[in-house]
């Protein structure tokens, strides 16, 4: 966590200094964004496993297991939502140029589920590109090989923020929201998919719950993207 917090700071600082704005509100950006994402993944794995919560409240609060990614991005969104309003910041300029550091934040925050094996890995396959987790938080049985799912996260996060630097540097995109609308996209339609690789629940509708979101998420994220390209093609 400690890493993927450090890594966004980082990306967006330079971000904020290469657009022309101070680069030292970086530092409280993310900071805000830490502390509600925290706070918001905690809340949505309570809401998802909420009878075991029931049983063991203490526990599931307490436990430095336990988070759910689109909880923590839905809170932390929020909160800088609320903070730029009342700062009179441009919350979508900003949020633009936060776009490489969400990619860089989740692609390292990954690492960390493939290196705890905490369950966030796929189903039993025997293709070449396969691991095991039986030294894992939830382990494999010994002898059985699964996709390694936050690997393949991890990778497309990074080559996505990739993608975002380059577009930032080029000016491609405007800058009304259309970045941060292209992060939204590609990562509710890669999450979307790689759940299909995944040992998730099925919550409604044959969909697991983090499908659901990502659905949700897809057509304001396609909205916007289209009405940021739409503006700068009228400007």
């Amino acid at each position: 966590m400690v890493f993927c917090f450090v890594g966004a700071w980082r990306r967006l600082y330079l971000s904020l200094e290469s657009a022309g704005e101070n680069p030292e509100i970086a530092e409280k950006l993310v900071t805000i964004a830490a502390i509600a994402g925290i706070l918001g993944s905690r809340i949505n794995y309570i809401i998802s496993n909420f009878e075991e919560f029931l049983r063991n409240p203490s526990e599931m609060i307490f436990t430095g297991a336990g988070f759910v990614y689109y909880g923590g991005f839905l809170l932390a969104a929020f909160s800088l939502f609320i903070f730029a309003y009342r700062n009179k910041i441009n919350f979508f300029r900003f949020a633009d140029l936060a776009a490489p550091s969400l990619a860089i934040g989740y692609g390292i925050g990954r690492i960390g589920c493939h290196l705890s094996g905490d369950g966030d890995y796929g189903k039993v396959t025997d293709s070449f590109f396969r691991f095991s987790y039986q030294l894992g938080v939830s382990p494999t049985p010994r002898g059985v090989f699964v996709h390694p799912t936050p690997i393949y996260e991890s990778l497309l996060a990074l080559a996505l923020c990739g993608v975002l630097v380059q577009l930032q540097k080029n000016n491609t995109l405007s800058r009304n929201g259309q970045m941060f609308g292209l992060y939204i996209l590609c990562s509710s339609v890669t999450r979307f998919f790689i759940e299909n690789l995944r040992i998730e629940p099925i919550t409604s509708y044959g969909f697991t719950e983090a499908q659901v979101t990502s659905l949700v998420l897809f057509l304001p994220a396609l909205l916007l993207t289209v009405f940021g390209a739409c503006w700068k093609t009228k400007r």
